[in-house]
C-alpha cells in the first residue's frame, strides 16, 4: 500500500518542483516540507488541501490511490464538480474574447463611420470656404 507521502513525492517529481518551491508555496521551509514528505509530520488537513492544489491534483484521488477510501460519493461529485468548474471558466474565458473581439469590431466600425462623415462634411464646406483659407486656419479652429 503507498502512502499518501510517496503519492505527494511521485506528483511533484513528475512536476519537477523542488521541495523548496511547494515548500514555499505552503508559507513553509524547505525542511519543514521535506519533514511532511518523509512522514516524519503529520500533514493537517487544510495543508493536505493546499498541497493538492499546488500539485494540481485532487485530493481524493489521494486518497483512493492511498488506499484510504473507496468509491466515496462525497469525492466522485466533488470530482465532477471541479471538471464543471474548470469547463465553465474555459467557457467565461471564450465569451471573454468573443465580446472583446465584437467590441473591437464595433468601435472600428463606428470609427470608420465617423471618419466617412467626417469626409463627407468637410468635402460640403470646402465650397463654401474663402479661397485664400487655409487648411492650417481650417484645422485651429477645430
Amino acid at each position: 500500500m503507498r502512502t499518501i507521502y510517496s503519492i505527494i513525492y511521485k506528483r511533484r517529481q513528475q512536476l519537477n518542483y523542488t521541495q523548496s518551491y511547494v515548500g514555499l508555496k505552503l508559507r513553509l521551509s524547505q525542511k519543514q516540507y521535506s519533514r511532511i514528505e518523509s512522514g516524519e509530520t503529520n500533514l493537517k488537513l487544510d495543508d493536505f488541501i493546499r498541497l493538492c492544489r499546488i500539485l494540481n491534483i485532487h485530493p481524493c484521488d489521494v486518497l483512493e490511490e492511498a488506499n484510504m477510501i473507496a468509491g466515496f460519493q462525497e469525492c466522485e461529485k466533488s470530482k465532477i464538480i471541479a471538471v464543471q468548474k474548470e469547463k465553465l471558466l474555459e467557457l467565461e474565458k471564450k465569451c471573454n474574447l468573443l465580446e472583446s473581439m465584437l467590441t473591437d469590431r464595433t468601435q472600428r466600425r463606428i470609427s470608420i463611420k465617423y471618419q466617412n462623415l467626417g469626409l463627407i462634411v468637410f468635402s460640403q464646406l470646402i465650397p463654401l470656404l474663402d479661397p485664400f483659407t487655409t487648411f492650417s486656419s481650417i484645422f485651429a479652429s477645430c
